[in-house]
């Protein structure tokens, strides 16, 4: 997933695939250029990475942060 902004139906979208994929192995997230590590994003950050998973394979890949 690319050009990723933290809005809510992104956050949604990731969730639902997670919960979903029975075979998913990796899930990439590049965020948005220019994007600022604050208190919101590390609060998203530590939101998805709590989210439930249907495989217990899925690990999730972070690029583009500062």
């Amino acid at each position: 997933m690319a050009n990723f902004k933290r809005v809510p139906h992104e956050l949604g979208f990731v969730e639902f695939i997670l919960l979903n994929a029975l075979a998913l192995e990796t899930m990439s997230i590049e965020w948005k250029e220019g994007v600022q590590i604050d208190k919101e994003l590390l609060h998203v950050l530590v939101k998805m990475m709590q989210f439930k998973r249907a495989s217990s394979e899925a690990i999730v890949l972070f690029s583009g942060l500062p």
